[in-house]
């Protein structure tokens, strides 16, 4: 057994509740929104944090230099109790299955377009209930046909509108909502976050289990 191994055994149910999540930079200065750099994807516009504890599948944020500890002033919004049959309805997608069938794009959200068809309908299929005059429809679907109808700068703007300061996705779903193995927060308004010191960036494991070795250890 390897030493994170055994400390993630001594430590087990210990949390580092100080500072609960983290954010990954190239940046050494504190975080804020930034450009994408590049980055071609359809979230809004916001500081992202993962959260300590909650394994991160994707590699690509390991390499990053630096990690920021932090916690929140306000409690998040989980996406998995968002309206999206509401909002959707509101911005002219009453048929979410309909709306779906009928898409034309060759992508939708991280899977080609007839893997999500299949997916929202075999949802719709397997949700079906007589005493049920409609089916809400899943935040796995629903977020990601969010995205799609406004596009990236329109569903910040929209989010913000209906007060969501920041939002997350730390379910035990295994794909989760917002992208897949990425359990997360996104932060809209960065004044609800209260940073701790800047350190150098290590994988989230060891980030959960040395952050509760310190509060044993230190007096």
């Amino acid at each position: 057994m390897d030493l994170i191994a055994a400390l993630r055994q001594i430590l087990s149910g210990v949390d580092d509740t100080e500072y609960p999540y983290y954010h990954v930079s190239e940046h050494p200065e504190p975080p804020t929104i930034r450009d994408s750099g590049g980055l071609k994807h359809d979230d809004p516009n916001g500081i992202y944090l993962f959260v300590k504890g909650k394994e991160v599948e994707q590699e690509g944020w390991k390499p990053k230099k630096y990690r920021w500890d932090a916690k929140l002033k306000v409690d998040f919004d989980n996406i998995d109790h968002f309206p999206f049959d509401e909002w959707l309805t509101e911005l002219g997608v009453s048929d979410p299955l309909d709306y779906v069938r009928k898409l034309s794009v060759k992508r939708i959200g991280d899977k080609p377009l007839n893997h999500f068809q299949e997916d929202v309908e075999t949802f719709y299929e397997n949700n079906q209930d007589e005493d049920d005059e409609h089916i809400k429809i899943a935040a796995e679907h629903g977020y990601i046909l969010l995205k799609h109808v406004l596009g990236r700068a329109k569903l910040t703007s929209f989010l913000r509108k209906k007060g969501i300061k920041a939002f997350g996705d730390t379910s035990e779903h295994l794909d989760n909502q917002i992208w897949p193995g990425e359990p997360q927060i996104i932060v809209l308004d960065p004044s609800v976050i209260e940073w701790g010191p800047r350190e150098e960036n290590v994988p989230d494991n060891e980030v959960y289990i040395m952050a509760a070795l310190k509060r044993i250890v230190t007096p």
